[in-house]
């Protein structure tokens, strides 16, 4: 291998963008989100939750639900000890803004 094939498979492979300034969280597992789901039907019940279950007009339960799930840059486990405190944060920000 030349010189010149070295130099160019070293700028490809050292050659990186500059790394993003927070790190971006990991994915999400189906199993991830089917254990926290099932913790906060278990608390306020699948009721209130997916009543009217119209994806443009959701209720705060389910808005909260959504956010927890898909924008809590958090991500908590089932079992962390405030995953019901910010579930319960959300659901009061969600009830008193009416767009979300």
């Amino acid at each position: 291998v030349s010189n010149v094939e070295k130099e160019k498979k070293t700028k490809y492979v050292d050659g990186t963008l500059s790394p993003t300034p927070f790190p971006t969280p990991a994915p999400t597992t189906i199993g991830w989100t089917k254990g926290v789901r099932q913790q906060i039907e278990e608390l306020v019940g699948p009721d209130k939750i997916y009543v009217d279950c119209d994806d443009e007009v959701a209720g705060p339960y389910r808005l909260a639900l959504d956010w927890i799930l898909d924008k809590d840059p958090r991500q908590l486990e089932r079992d962390a000890p405030n995953l019901i405190q910010r579930y319960l944060l959300a659901l009061l920000y969600f009830s008193g803004d009416k767009l979300g």
